[in-house]
């Protein structure tokens, strides 16, 4: 008989993977009264708790249930208590950083935080417990908060709280799966959903607009990172917002290749930075086979490839340190030093609130990424930072090869904007967009197979490819 009924306590304290694997596979699966309870403080995410917690927030069968201090009655002090006067006071306010949790806390779970909780918070870090990453493990405000790594988190709690309360904020994206065939002309796009999803779309290309591409190819950037991940934002001179994001856990280096591709001609002009260590070097030979058959390749393909690759522009390297500062090779390698200066760079952007990432899933790999003495910024062992090096990546490019550009063009977000706000008061649309699942459909090589008869699909650039 299987185990029907389980309350796991601490998990954070659990050790042995194995052992969980095995006490899972124990638990009955179709007795109607079954009930498995996981539960613990959060004590960072370098534990199977996490592993656990995010399971569960996908999970059809499985619900993720965060409970706070403020949901204890007894997290208070009371009006007619001397600590209340002491730490909030007759006419006593809240501050900036009380504030903005208590707003996240409304938005997420819509409970208002009230003066006599906030006085206990304030005796909480006067007197009781002063380290404020540990006061956060023990005592969050949200479940953002709650898995912190002890010391040695890259990014801060304070900036990813921020960044979890503005990627809830956004509405779904679209949901699209990529599927290959033999050649580049043979991939499909077609509508998924969020749990069968390998493309992440939130906005759909502008014309006229300007775009970086960050790809890392799985184990690329470290022997631990196993998905093959893009990353697409649309930059200006003072601001980058992602725009969509691609990981797939199952192709080759040829097919990644060719989502790179895709992804490029959908969102061009668009300079694209790939990781080249070790898989790396693969998928860029593949790139540069395309340009080949570009002009050597199957009559059929050669349009849709030089509309394709007319799209992509290579990032290239240069030295910091280099007293003439010319690029010295394609793309990027990550190696130590190169990635101390591509994670810092990106960080620095994150809390200049100039780069904006927008996917829940980037986010919640950035809590994973520790400084470690003697190695650069990365994720541990047993968790993947597939998207925050893409998305590095590209932030790389825009820094080091694009901005520039923008600067001396003074395209710069805010006068964009401001743009637009005159533009919609004055009903006027003169940018317009295009969709990133129809672009091959005008390229004319997604085709119904069940079609006999001999149609002329017009190209979106005013060519003309033949099908039967």
């Amino acid at each position: 008989a299987a185990i029907s009924f389980l309350h796991a306590t601490e998990m954070s304290s659990w050790g042995d993977p194995e052992g969980f694997a095995s006490l899972r596979a124990s638990l009955a699966q179709k007795n109607p009264n079954r009930l498995y309870h996981w539960e613990s403080t959060a004590r960072g995410f370098e534990n199977l708790f996490y592993d656990q917690w995010e399971e569960a927030k996908t999970a059809a069968s499985q619900r993720a249930i965060f409970v706070s201090w403020w949901a204890n009655e007894f997290y208070r002090i009371a009006e007619d208590d001397p600590l209340y006067r002491v730490y909030y006071g007759a006419k006593g306010s809240f501050n900036a950083q009380e504030k903005a949790w208590s707003r996240e806390v409304k938005q997420l779970y819509g409970v208002e935080i009230d003066d006599e909780q906030i006085a206990w918070w304030r005796w909480l870090a006067a007197e009781q417990q002063s380290d404020e990453s540990l006061r956060l493990q023990e005592y969050p405000w949200t479940e953002n908060q709650a898995f912190q790594a002890s010391g040695s988190q890259f990014f801060t709690a304070t900036e990813l709280s921020r960044l979890y309360t503005e990627v809830n904020r956004l509405p779904a994206p679209e949901y699209y799966r990529l599927t290959f065939g033999d050649n580049f002309i043979d991939t499909k796009i077609a509508v998924s959903n969020s749990k069968n999803a390998t493309l992440k779309v939130w906005k759909n290309p502008e014309k006229l607009a300007f775009y970086v591409l960050g790809a890392d190819p799985a184990y690329g950037s470290s022997e631990n990172a196993d998905g093959f991940a893009i990353s697409v934002w649309r930059v200006w001179a003072d601001r980058a917002d992602q725009v969509c994001e691609f990981v797939d856990y199952q192709m080759t280096t040829s097919q990644f290749a060719w989502a790179i591709a895709y992804l490029c001609g959908a969102y061009g002009p668009c300079t694209f930075n790939l990781e080249v260590s070790g898989p790396g070097h693969a998928v860029l030979n593949e790139i540069q086979n395309m340009r080949k058959e570009k002009s050597f390749g199957l009559a059929a393909a050669r349009p849709v490839l030089k509309d394709v690759l007319g799209s992509m522009r290579d990032f290239m390297y240069r030295k910091y340190d280099s007293i003439y500062g010319t690029p010295g090779a394609l793309h990027t390698q990550t190696n130590f030093q190169m990635k101390e200066r591509m994670m810092n760079q990106y960080r620095d952007y994150i809390e200049r609130k100039m780069a904006h990432p927008v996917s829940r899933e980037l986010v919640s790999e950035m809590t994973s990424i520790q400084r470690e003495a003697g190695s650069a910024p990365a994720a541990p062992d047993h968790r993947k930072d597939d998207r925050v090096i893409a998305a590095a990546l590209a932030i790389l490019a825009w820094n080091d090869q694009v901005r520039n550009k923008l600067l001396s063009q003074g395209l710069m977000y805010r006068d964009e904007r401001q743009q637009a706000i005159e533009q919609a008061a004055g009903a006027v649309n003169v940018v317009g967009s295009r969709n990133v699942r129809n672009y091959m459909k005008d390229l004319g090589i997604l085709y119904s197979k069940a079609a006999v008869v001999e149609t002329n699909v017009k190209v979106s650039k005013g060519r003309a490819v033949n099908r039967t």
